[in-house]
């Protein structure tokens, strides 16, 4: 495949309402879009006094807040149901070494597949398979993830103050400081791309137990910036007699920075999902 030819062989067309467009998905991982889903949105409040103090100090207090609602959400739901896992953690065949599950509880004992002959890939191309497959909502398929899922919700809220001081001859000393709380259930749009550290789904099938802190949280966090100009040169405070190249030669320095101090983020707890 060369770039004056990149196509040798022709464009392959869209596979359409072809029906073997589905038997290649049979038996391996799909992507899937719901319908009706709501519409995301965020709602944005915030109420702030500001007073002017003397000597040049400037001083403001404020509460923020923030609500997101239906979110986008990725995650697979193609989940063995609640009520088998229920059923199996009170099943005495489903506790013990892993090679005795194997034989004797109801979801990982092997089984007839009933869609041998039908699928050429992964576990469901075997003559047997695992009984959890089977109980599956969509057992002709391994993995399926969800990313139009709409199920999402986010709360911030925050406790924002800043100092200002202006210096009469050039300079600024500016302190912000805010005391947050972030609480989600789902952390980043694109999980792929962004290391969010979270902990992933405990069940599937509810995810409003899954709100808790968000891996963003930052409970504290203080950042002090400042501008300060060196009181040399002419009509300053050192070398105040200075002019002509010497003048040129001294003055006109500073210096600036930004500070910051803040508090961790929280500590997922993270363990290999479990789609059984």
């Amino acid at each position: 495949t060369t770039l004056d030819n990149p196509f040798p062989s022709g464009l392959l067309g869209a596979p359409g309402r072809d029906p073997s467009y589905q038997q290649i998905l049979l038996g391996g991982n799909a992507n899937a879009v719901l319908q009706n889903e709501e519409n995301g949105a965020t709602y944005q409040w915030n109420f702030a006094v500001q007073r002017q103090l003397p000597k040049g100090i400037a001083l403001e207090v404020a509460y923020a807040g923030l609500h997101g609602s239906h979110l986008p959400v990725t995650y697979g739901i193609n989940q063995v149901p609640t009520a088998y896992l229920k059923q199996a953690s009170t099943d005495p065949n489903c506790v013990g070494p892993t090679s005795d599950l194997k034989t004797k509880c109801f979801l990982t004992v092997n089984v007839a597949n009933p869609f041998y002959g039908k699928v050429s890939q992964g576990t469901l191309q075997n003559p047997t398979v695992t009984q959890n497959q089977l109980l599956r909502p969509y057992p002709q398929y391994g993995g399926i993830s969800n990313t139009g899922s709409y199920q999402g919700v986010s709360n911030y809220s925050a406790l924002q103050m800043k100092v200002e001081k202006r210096f009469p001859k050039g300079g600024v000393l500016l302190a912000s400081y805010s005391f947050s709380k972030l609480m989600s259930n789902v952390e980043s749009l694109t999980t792929w791309l962004d290391s969010t550290g979270s902990a992933g789904f405990q069940n599937l099938e509810d995810l409003s137990r899954e709100y808790s802190l968000s891996s963003f949280d930052a409970r504290k966090r203080l950042v002090v910036s400042y501008v300060y100009s060196l009181p040399i040169g002419h009509n300053q405070r050192f070398l105040a007699n200075a002019s002509g190249f010497v003048d040129k030669l001294v003055s006109g320095y500073g210096f600036n920075g930004v500070t910051t101090f803040q508090g961790g983020y929280p500590l997922p707890l993270t363990m290999s999902q479990n789609n059984i």
